[in-house]
């Protein structure tokens, strides 16, 4: 044999398996069960869970920064902008609902909405149809 290299030619190179045990069996159900039934964020806490960000209007994870001050809640002011005040800037009125809940909440509402001339059309359709379904089931 050459000097260089070990023989392991005698040894026993692989141990046994360990025996399960049925206490064993049980919590690693139990935990497997457990993981399974989180969510993608409660499996990786590392990540974060996805926010709709109000301030860079993007969907990202909540610890995740894209650039330095992207996702600031930022305000407006005389002199630029401000970070983290919400008071007006002096000569304009009062804070809108907009500036504080945020334009998001009110996307899409319309405050007179239009009339919907079909609603009663659509409404007999429906009630004729749930009757002859319950004529259905009787003469059953």
């Amino acid at each position: 044999m050459n000097e260089h290299y070990a023989d392991f030619s005698d040894a026993q190179l692989t141990e046994p398996a360990p025996i399960p045990t049925e206490a064993g069996q049980e919590a690693a159900a139990k935990a497997l069960a457990e993981i399974r039934n989180r969510s993608f964020s409660g499996r990786h806490p590392e990540l974060g869970r996805m926010i709709n960000c109000q301030f860079c209007n993007l969907r990202h994870r909540e610890n995740q920064n894209f650039r330095e001050g992207a996702c600031e809640q930022k305000f407006a002011t005389e002199d630029g902008i401000e970070y983290g005040k919400l008071i007006p800037p002096e000569g304009l009125t009062g804070l809108t609902a907009r500036q504080v809940i945020g334009a998001q909440r009110f996307a899409k509402k319309r405050i007179n909405p239009h009339s919907n001339r079909w609603a009663p059309a659509r409404a007999n359709a429906l009630a004729a149809k749930q009757r002859k379904k319950d004529e259905v089931k009787h003469e059953i």
